[in-house]
């Protein structure tokens, strides 16, 4: 389990109303340039582009839990880098012709994906 002294979120001031599912995880609409941060401390797995989220990192986390951070306009890690929370791990601005971004956010326990919204806004429901 991520402990709760050392978790964090993704990107900070998060809106319930900016926040959708989307497929495995959830995209967090964001308006204004952005650091990201991993959710605990972990080892990067991936880090680099992928096709269906863009640039991508992927942490594995102590517990085993795995967290993807997708849509990221910068990468600031590498492959196999030890990561801690409050290290910024990418970047992500709004694009400038809509005036936000999507940045995808997953969470993996085990095989399976878990919903996202538990670890950044508690308990809230986000369906439409």
């Amino acid at each position: 389990m991520v402990s709760q002294e050392v978790q964090s979120i993704p990107v900070s001031g998060v809106q319930v109303d900016h926040v959708k599912d989307y497929e495995d995880g959830i995209y967090i609409e964001v308006t204004e340039p952005k650091n990201i941060y991993p959710l605990d401390r972990g080892t990067v797995l991936f880090a680099g582009k992928k096709d269906e989220t863009g640039n991508t990192v992927i942490i594995q986390h102590e517990d085993g839990r795995k967290s993807v951070y997708g849509n990221l306009k910068t990468i600031d890690v590498f492959h196999y880098q030890f990561v801690s929370p409050g290290q910024t791990i990418g970047k992500i601005e709004p694009d400038e012709l809509v005036g936000y971004s999507n940045m995808y956010f997953a969470v993996k326990e085990g095989n399976q994906f878990v919903d996202p919204t538990q670890f950044i806004l508690g308990d809230m429901d986000v369906t439409e």
